[in-house]
């Protein structure tokens, strides 16, 4: 059995893990759901500053089990666009994995149904599903009126609709393919190459950001270290001269008691 490396595109609400579960089971299958990263979500809601973020630890997780020669590795991607997929893709080169990509077979759903027959109908009913899990917009978090609806997000969320058509109008558009990952790679490469070259400029920027975020935390830590061991050492020295204060107030006591005994003898004497 050859090695395999599967890509199954779909929105949230679309049927994608009930479908994922039925369909790739039993020994040497391996599910990467991108939903799984941890940080996606807070609250309940997605976090657009962790999309990225979660495509590295997509990434990672199947470099890890390519590595371990896992027979069928299935990855189940919310940002479905293909230049998403080229990290993964060069892992498949490197690891001699072949692939496949697969969408919804029912517009953009994985199961049949007759109410939303039309594509923009079902879209229509995913966001209103879907909604409630997006983070809000910074202009609707201000104070409103008891009049005033509440607003949801949609900007998150139409990206997500966007990558998945693209998505989808791409693969319909390269179907005959089949499953050789140079040739893909090939063709994502060239038709993606601005937006490849954007993403690699994101990475950076945010590499960089990060860098900086961590240099400021390294110096705040190294300042209160700094005023931690000023601190010790201002009460170390309050303790030495507390002793020492002490110390000499002992002699003294001392000093004076034996006087007191020397003059007491000498009035006996």
């Amino acid at each position: 059995m050859s090695k395999e490396l599967i890509i199954v595109t779909g929105l949230p609400y679309s049927g994608r893990t009930t479908w994922l579960s039925q369909k790739y089971s039993g020994e040497g299958t391996i599910i990467i759901d991108e939903t799984s990263y941890e940080k996606m979500f807070k609250d309940g809601k997605y976090q657009e500053s962790e999309f990225i973020p979660s495509l590295d630890w997509v990434a990672s997780q199947v470099n890890t089990h390519m590595t371990n020669s896992v027979q069928r590795i299935v990855v189940s991607l919310l940002q479905s666009r293909p230049d998403h997929w080229v990290a993964l893709l060069e892992l498949a080169k490197t690891h001699e994995y072949s692939f496949t990509p697969v969408k919804p077979h029912n517009g953009y759903l994985y199961y049949s149904t007759n109410k939303f027959a039309r594509n923009q109908d079902q879209i229509d009913w995913i966001q209103k599903s879907t909604m409630k899990r997006f983070t809000k917009q910074s202009k609707d978090k201000k104070k409103k009126t008891e009049d005033d609806e509440e607003k949801e997000n949609p900007n998150l969320y139409q990206n997500l609709v966007t990558e998945c058509q693209s998505a989808y109008a791409f693969l319909l558009q390269n179907r005959d393919v089949g499953t050789d990952v140079n040739k893909w790679l090939d063709i994502i490469t060239k038709q993606f190459k601005p937006v490849i070259i954007r993403g690699q400029q994101l990475k950076v920027e945010r590499e960089k950001k990060l860098a900086k975020e961590a240099e400021k935390v390294a110096r705040e830590a190294a300042k209160l270290a700094e005023k931690a061991a000023r601190e010790a050492a201002k009460q170390a020295d309050k303790v030495q001269t507390e002793q020492s204060e002490q110390s000499e107030q002992t002699e003294k006591k001392i000093e004076v008691e034996q006087e007191v005994i020397t003059n007491q003898v000498e009035v006996s004497a």
